[in-house]
């Protein structure tokens, strides 16, 4: 069984009362809320966030609710941070729920939406207004990482009235975006050259061509960096190479990218 399935499996015992180990709850619970077809299944999650008294519990359903595939419960979840103190999510919970919310490609989208749809509210009706505003910038600048996102990101800092040290705070945040940029552009050729010579050769199999294309590699580092696409050529082979031997080949290939973006990441921040 895929952990999907097995995660469900969980997700559903628990919800007929069954105790489940508790280092499966926050798989389960995440893949309960993300493959729930309507929107009993998040809404019965979030009053259980608002009600439990173990913290453990609150934080494995708030970080869930951040799984969910659907747009309208996660801009509804990230927009009772403006209902403040008195609201259902506490001012000490905000920068958390902003985390979960920016877990998923979904997610940065609704976080981004929030912020230029609310941003004068923010900074205006919330006790720490300024911070929270600085902080979803900065996850923004950090997770967003494709061409358009990334105008999104600069359209914001550049067409909005906001104080000079929120400005200062986002022009900050932005920078590292270009900087990260222009560090991919100087070493890309350096980083596939490295990945090509470091490739383990495929067993028993033989090479019949040297015909290059390319194979896109996506790595998620979460905290650091949501997505950064690294282009990687590889040769062509015959005959075709069992199942296993890509798997060994893809993890060994994944973790030297792996190696490489946490370098990226320690050079620029």
């Amino acid at each position: 069984k895929d952990c999907t399935t097995r995660a469900l499996e969980y997700f559903n015992k628990w919800q007929t009362g069954e105790r489940i180990p508790a280092d499966v709850k926050d798989a389960a619970f995440c893949a309960g809320i993300r493959n729930d077809p309507d929107t009993s299944t998040f809404d019965k999650m979030f009053s259980l966030y608002t009600t439990t008294t173990s913290i453990s519990e609150k934080t494995s359903v708030e970080s869930a609710l951040g799984c969910s595939a659907n747009r309208t419960q996660l801009y509804r979840f990230i927009n009772h941070i403006l209902d403040g103190p008195q609201g259902p999510i506490k001012v000490k919970d905000f920068k958390s729920v902003i985390a979960s919310v920016a877990s998923t490609s979904l997610g940065l989208d609704v976080l981004h939406e929030f912020l230029s749809t609310n941003l004068n509210r923010t900074l205006n009706e919330l006790p720490n207004g300024q911070e929270i505003a600085k902080y979803i910038y900065s996850i923004l600048a950090t997770k967003m990482t494709d061409r358009v996102q990334i105008e999104k990101l600069q359209n914001l800092k550049n067409t909005t009235i906001i104080p000079e040290s929120v400005r200062q705070s986002f022009e900050k945040s932005f920078k590292k975006v270009n900087d990260r940029k222009l560090w991919l552009e100087k070493y890309s050729e350096v980083i596939n050259q490295w990945m090509l010579e470091n490739q383990e050769p495929l067993e028993e199999e033989t090479i019949t061509t040297a015909a290059s294309t390319e194979s896109t590699i996506t790595t998620e580092i979460k905290s650091t960096v949501s997505s950064i696409t690294i282009s990687a050529p590889f040769s062509t082979v015959s005959p075709k190479p069992s199942n296993a031997t890509y798997n060994v080949q893809n993890c060994r290939t994944v973790l030297l990218v792996t190696i490489l973006l946490l370098i990226v990441n320690k050079c620029i921040l």
